[in-house]
């Protein structure tokens, strides 16, 4: 199911999901890094939490990352299409 919330992409970066705290994690791949986007009730305005990304990691390795830190409450399907075969990581 979609988040409608907050867009597919956003200042560069592409939505990997929405996280344990409520806040959409995108994946800047030019900018090397994942941040989360500021959202307000006028959708989402800046970034936040900005992370650079570590040389040879993947969206798998993204994914991960922010689960083991906040945990997700929905995967964008850009995120799952990282990921291997019926792992839904949410």
């Amino acid at each position: 199911m979609a988040d409608d919330r907050f867009p597919e992409e956003y200042d560069g970066g592409q939505l990997l999901g929405v996280n344990g705290r409520g806040a959409p994690v995108y994946y800047d791949e030019a900018g090397r890094a994942t941040f989360e986007g500021m959202a307000t009730v006028d959708g989402v305005v800046g970034r936040e939490n900005e992370r650079p990304v570590a040389d040879g990691s993947t969206v798998e390795d993204l994914v991960d990352d922010t689960r083991e830190r906040a945990g997700w409450t929905w995967l964008s399907d850009f995120a799952k299409s990282h990921l291997p075969v019926g792992d839904d990581s949410e």
